[in-house]
């Protein structure tokens, strides 16, 4: 017998002898009272198994439902953990990747573009000195000539 039902029954036996032991002045008042309450004991001992067996299995199903329920979240939980770490670990290797890799483009492109610099100071350079010996030249011919 479940406890509910035992608890209940116990608690209507004891109304039952309380208004048993009523003195005989109340009991004129309380017959009507005892009837009730024979009639509602009566009717939740018939009553009682209908209720409490199903919601004993309720009280289960949903027990083991939040126990399903408990144990799917930790395992997604811990997968999303993995996944997560994983992701990191691909961000780094990523990373490290483009740094190997385009360190080495931009190495290149900076290489090309240096000497591309260095080739136009040097024009630069050959245009000064062409310009300075025309300069000096004349400077020489003009002093000879004077």
């Amino acid at each position: 017998m479940p406890y509910r039902l035992l608890t209940s029954t116990v608690a209507l036996t004891k109304a039952r002898h309380c208004l048993d032991r009523c003195p005989p002045t109340l009991k004129g008042c309380h017959n009507k009272t005892k009837k009730t309450m024979n009639s509602i004991a009566t009717l939740l001992t018939i009553l009682a198994p209908v209720i409490v067996i199903p919601m004993t299995v309720l009280t289960f199903y949903l027990r083991s439902l939040r126990d399903i329920h408990t144990l799917h979240y930790d395992g997604c939980m811990r997968r999303m953990e993995s996944l997560e770490a994983s992701v990191v670990e691909l961000r780094h290797q990523v990373a490290v990747w483009q740094r190997d890799f385009t360190c080495k483009e931009e190495w290149l492109r900076e290489c090309m573009y240096a000497r591309k610099r260095i080739e136009h100071w040097s024009e630069v350079t050959s245009r000064l000195e062409a310009n300075m010996k025309i300069l000096l030249q004349k400077s020489v011919n003009e002093e000879s000539e004077s």
